[in-house]
């Protein structure tokens, strides 16, 4: 990731728009994702996120967008009070109904991060998890022989 995106803290136009949108039509359902894990080897979403406060509950717009992206990667809801500093508490969104008011749904605790650090530890857990794909057929280019898992660790 380049230096100046490292360094960004939000998107002044990113808000001002949400800020304007949700003074619109109150029938314009809309919501947010706060990032998506995106693995590097192979290319692929790892995770949806979502960071909420402690106890915040899901809206009705947010079960509904869960529903349809956890077919595609698993959606993960971090709650904190301190995003600096932690404690989290990451849940596995499951699934919901977004009919009742409020929206029933269902999530499963995945983890407990106290720190950043313990933050950082899961997610690279996570990807590592998701990284360890290994063709079903690879062979040395200098010997033919077929190379197992052992041969890269």
């Amino acid at each position: 990731m380049d230096k100046h995106k490292q360094e960004l803290i939000g998107s002044p136009s990113r808000d001002l728009f949400k800020y304007l949108h949700k003074k619109l039509s109150p029938r314009l359902y809309a919501t947010d994702l706060d990032f998506v894990l995106i693995g590097r080897a192979p290319y692929r979403i790892i995770g949806f996120v979502d960071v909420k406060k402690t106890d915040e509950p899901l809206t009705f717009a947010e079960v509904v967008g869960y529903n349809r992206l956890k077919e595609i990667a698993p959606v993960y809801i971090y709650y904190t009070k301190d995003v600096e500093n932690g404690p989290f508490e990451i849940y596995q969104y499951q699934e919901g109904d977004p009919a009742p008011e409020p929206p029933r749904y269902s999530q499963k605790r995945v983890a407990f991060c106290k720190t950043c650090d313990d933050l950082e530890n899961w997610e690279l857990k996570l990807r590592g998890l998701e990284d360890k794909v290994v063709p079903v057929s690879l062979k040395s280019y200098s010997t033919g022989k077929a190379l197992q898992l052992a041969d890269f660790c």
